[in-house]
């Protein structure tokens, strides 16, 4: 634990967040342990399983805020090192529509998060990590917003999100075009913050994790070693490049066993092509 402000963005977070970065690149077993399915937690402790917005029903109702506090703490307490903003389920796909509404419910969800993760005076325990899921559903590669349409979306979150977490995690990215809805939005995200004088915003680095197929590929099909430099390749073009402002790491969530060691398989593979390592040594990761 580290002790600093409550407020994300102070230094103090930075060097939280830069201490997991370098450990994680200094061997491959290192590891950072997020936390577990939150919605089914709350779903456990009392919220109401609604079928239709899900999980975004305890940030929604207020009477629920401190169930989701307590589920966030629950993960700390049993070793998580990130805990992920119980945001995923504030999309479009199931009526949130108000691009406002959603920045106002995001910023929410991002304030539980931090109460959560600060104890005592100022203590930290864990990194924030802010949830953007898919904004249409999960697992439908088909059924993405036309880019235009989801990188507007997707900045509504970003902007809600951004006072309150350590990072962005594009949860559940079925394709590398999803993904890259949420890397230009951040992108512009912060080019306009560059020109505004009314709201000063921190630059926070963005995590990718794509659901899998069967066979270890993305759910559109995608082969891991196509999809991983094409997504770099666009976050470099698009100036979302860097370790405190950029894409981080790659994950795989929603999948079996097997599937995820097919794409850590392929994972190794991408980050061995040529064209990915011109990336990884164009922003001096390599």
């Amino acid at each position: 634990m580290q002790k600093m402000n409550a407020e994300a963005g102070t230094t103090a977070n930075q060097n939280l967040l830069s201490y997991h970065i370098n450990r994680l690149k200094s061997s491959p077993t290192q590891a950072l342990l997020l936390d577990g399915g939150t919605g089914e937690e709350l779903f456990l402790h009392g919220v109401p399983d609604d079928r239709k917005i899900w999980s975004a029903t305890a940030i929604v109702n207020e009477k629920y805020h401190s169930t989701v506090e307590r589920v966030h703490r629950s993960f700390i307490e049993a070793g998580s090192q990130a805990i992920t903003t119980n945001s995923y389920g504030i999309i479009p796909g199931v009526g949130f529509t108000d691009g406002e509404e959603v920045k106002r419910l995001m910023g929410i969800a991002g304030e539980i998060a931090r109460r959560s993760v600060t104890v005592g005076s100022g203590t930290v325990s864990a990194l924030v990590l802010g949830s953007l899921g898919p904004l249409v559903e999960s697992y439908r590669a088909d059924l993405i917003m036309n880019h235009e349409d989801g990188v507007r979306c997707y900045q509504y979150g970003i902007k809600g999100l951004n006072p309150h977490v350590d990072a962005y995690l594009a949860e559940t990215m079925s394709c590398t075009e999803e993904a890259c809805q949420v890397i230009d939005a951040l992108s512009i995200f912060y080019q306009e913050d560059k020109k505004s004088s009314d709201e000063i915003f921190q630059k926070r680095p963005l995590l990718v994790s794509f659901t899998l197929g069967s066979d270890g590929n993305l759910r559109s099909g995608e082969s891991v070693v196509s999809a991983i430099p094409k997504m770099v390749s666009f976050a470099l073009d698009k100036e979302v490049e860097r370790e405190y402002s950029g894409v981080i790491g790659i994950l795989d969530n929603i999948a079996d066993a097997l599937s995820s060691t097919r794409f850590r398989s392929r994972f190794k593979m991408a980050c061995s092509h040529r064209n990915t390592v011109q990336l990884l040594r164009a922003r001096g990761d390599y």
